[in-house]
């Protein structure tokens, strides 16, 4: 296997549906192998923070993954259910923290835009 599995999958940044992965490089990835990819990269920061305790089922849920992108090319919705059923025993743990999302845009007005068109442009979002 790829070396523990890609190191289950890390980095995997997945921003606005976008992900990189030493393997998996797509610029836009579908929908189930996005949510793949984000529950087990959940799943493997939870794990960091009880070393052992979950890392074979991290691990056998970034295999299954890999081996299905090795060998078809794409993550199916059959197999992310199937990642779930093996990330099962960690659900419990990842409900109990609560994430804080924050959204942050950069307006810059010193680049094209005059004062007037920035501030209307801040105020309409």
């Amino acid at each position: 296997m790829n070396q523990k599995v890609d190191s289950l999958l890390k980095p995997i940044m997945l921003t606005d549906n976008n992900a990189v992965d030493g393997g998996f490089r797509l610029k836009s990835l579908p929908y189930w192998q996005g949510r793949a990819f984000a529950e087990i990269a959940y799943a493997r920061d939870i794990s960091e923070r009880f070393p052992g305790e979950y890392d074979d089922i991290v691990v056998a849920a970034a295999k299954l993954v890999r081996e299905e992108f090795d060998k078809d090319g794409y993550v199916s919705k059959e197999t992310v259910a199937e990642v779930e059923k093996i990330l099962a025993p960690i659900a419990p743990l990842a409900k109990e923290f609560t994430l804080h999302c924050v959204g942050h845009a950069h307006i810059d007005m010193n680049w094209q835009w005059g004062y007037d068109e920035t501030v209307n442009i801040v105020l309409s979002n």
